[in-house]
């Protein structure tokens, strides 16, 4: 019964990512023919394979399954960290001086590299859109940017490298690495790097280390929150608006305390 309980909920599994395949290969078609228009030259076809049925990638799928959380995914904080059953969670804060929470929602994926946009949209049309967006280099995604630059009037400032980058240390005793970095080539990124190397784009990033970074910091420190209590990605977002609710508050009494001195 459970082997069969746990099938069918692979099953339900397969269908998504069936689904997302399918998206992905209407998308691919409607650019190739977006080309065809724009150059009247009929591109190279891309190479497709019709996507496996969900049975299939049911049957052949390695991927595991949470009896406990469903909702959550096997993720891992970086290289050297191990895997664990978790949720991503997102803020987007305000780096002109309040440090105040403007804009929050969790992600069933592991990579940041998802997340740009969301955390754009994120931010209530009431309270008003960034013209400046600043990220790490765990954001970078060149679609992203290129929609966020191209549809909206907020700018990106997203790191192209690893935060060593922006942080030259005057005494650095670790041995020098034997891998050169991975050169930066696609147009986007590189306007992206360049963008970043000039003093204004150096000052402009730094704000993130003083705002999200700090946040984050007061959230796991000082109001002690290090992992989600409840089950479901429901009620696991409820949890994370309060939790980003206490902060605001925090923070709001800090700032009035402030103007009374």
């Amino acid at each position: 019964m459970l082997q069969q309980w746990n099938l069918q909920l692979t099953q339900n599994r397969a269908k998504e990512i069936r689904q997302h395949l399918q998206t992905d290969i209407s998308e691919l078609l409607q650019q190739s023919e977006k080309a065809e228009e724009k150059t009247g030259k009929k591109p190279k076809e891309p190479k497709l394979k019709a996507p496996k049925s969900a049975e299939e990638i049911a049957t052949e799928s390695s991927e595991s399954y949470n009896f406990t959380d469903p909702d959550t995914r096997v993720m891992r904080k970086s290289k050297s960290a191990g895997y664990t059953q978790s949720i991503n969670a997102q803020a987007s804060v305000d780096a002109d001086g309040s440090y105040l929470i403007v804009g929050q929602h969790i992600s069933q994926s592991s990579s940041d590299g998802n997340e740009l946009l969301a955390n754009y949209h994120s931010i209530p049309e009431q309270i008003g859109k960034p013209s400046i967006q600043i990220a790490d280099a765990g954001y970078v995604n060149i679609a992203a940017i290129k929609e966020l630059t191209n549809t909206t009037a907020c700018e990106p400032y997203v790191s192209v490298h690893r935060e060593d980058a922006h942080h030259e240390r005057r005494y650095d005793y670790r041995p020098s690495e034997s891998k050169s970095p991975k050169a930066v080539t696609d147009p986007t990124l590189v306007a992206m790097k360049e963008k970043l190397e000039t003093e204004e784009g150096k000052l402009i990033y730094k704000l993130r280390a003083k705002t999200v970074e700090t946040v984050f910091g007061i959230i796991k420190s000082a109001i002690g929150f290090r992992g989600f209590t409840m089950r479901g990605l429901e009620k696991m977002t409820g949890e994370w608006e309060l939790i980003s609710l206490s902060y605001n508050c925090k923070r709001l009494h800090t700032l009035m305390i402030g103007q009374k001195d």
